[in-house]
């Protein structure tokens, strides 16, 4: 389940809220860290249209 819901976002199939709500995960921030452990990136936010993901920018 962790992994299938993990691709079916990083594929931009779903975004992460619809993830969260196919494979029943409590939170969009658990599957957003899991996205980060296992994609090797340090955070991650959503796009603009909250579809798929987009690598943080150096903040202010």
């Amino acid at each position: 389940m962790k992994f299938s819901a993990i691709k079916d976002v990083l594929s931009g199939n779903y975004s992460i809220r619809e993830a969260t709500k196919k494979f029943n995960i409590s939170d969009k921030s658990v599957l957003t860290s899991w996205i980060s452990k296992n994609t090797c990136r340090e955070e991650l936010k959503p796009t603009r249209k909250g579809k798929g993901l987009s690598s943080m920018n150096k903040g202010k």
